[in-house]
């Protein structure tokens, strides 16, 4: 009997700091499982954020990141810059974690609350339609159990071409 597919837990609650993906739900019996990993964790640019792939599964994904005094804006508060960008590396996990390309089409942020120095943000990504060709999926970053900002993003697919490690 198949399995059902637990939920992923709330990024707002325990922090789980690994670097690396975190097995939790059906996706640790897909066959790509391990190459996906790789790929996921050969993110340069969530390295450069010190953004943590904390965990994921087949449509989501959960993210951590501490902004630094360099992420800062001219008033004081994290740059939404920053905010976008580590809930960019959410939406790339999430999309692409059924081992398809899927590249960003557009992306819509409601910035709701000030993050500043030293939040630890916390970002969940979810699926919410997949199609043939495109797929929805929405977004929130906390910090604190305090909403900081909420989007929804539009991917495309690419039937073609499959994620591999470098």
């Amino acid at each position: 009997a198949k399995k059902p597919r637990p939920k992923p837990s709330d990024p707002a609650g325990p922090w789980v700091t690994s670097s690396l993906p975190v097995v939790t739900d059906a996706m640790s019996e897909h066959p790509n499982r391990d190459v996906l990993g790789e790929v996921f964790a050969d993110d340069r640019f969530a390295r450069s954020l010190s953004a943590n792939l904390s965990e994921w599964g087949g449509g989501w994904a959960n993210a951590v990141a501490t902004p630094g005094a360099g992420d800062l804006n001219f008033l004081g508060a994290v740059h939404g810059g920053f905010i976008y960008a580590v809930a960019d590396i959410a939406l790339s996990v999430a999309s692409n974690s059924w081992g398809r390309i899927c590249v960003a089409v557009s992306i819509d942020v409601h910035y709701l609350a000030p993050a500043v120095l030293g939040d630890r943000l916390a970002v969940s990504a979810h699926e919410q339609s997949r199609g043939r060709n495109i797929a929805t999926y929405a977004l929130k970053v906390r910090s604190d159990h305090k909403l900081l900002a909420t989007a929804t993003d539009v991917r495309s697919e690419e039937h073609t071409s499959e994620l591999q490690s470098h």
